[in-house]
């Protein structure tokens, strides 16, 4: 059985460290990843998860992300909840 995708272990993964509450692949981008780590906030990376930045910067944080909904008409929107 060929394997096209394997997960690698980093520590150093994305600025924060520690668990993750949700993560998600853009379906419009597969370079497109979002996380949000337990430690709160939003994490974006736009190359398959080999650099985050933080992104998402003056949304409220009222509540910790558990879940991302992307929009299937306009591709730069995603959702949270």
């Amino acid at each position: 059985m060929k394997r096209d995708h394997a997960w690698i272990a980093k520590s150093d993964a994305s600025p924060g460290g520690g668990g993750t509450r949700a993560v998600a692949i853009s379906p419009h981008d597969s370079r497109q990843m979002f996380r949000a780590p337990d430690s709160g906030g939003l994490r974006c990376s736009k190359d398959g998860g080999k650099g985050w930045s933080t992104c998402g910067q003056g949304l409220p944080q009222t509540e910790p992300v558990s879940q991302f909904i992307f929009d299937n008409t306009q591709k730069e929107q995603v959702w949270t909840r």
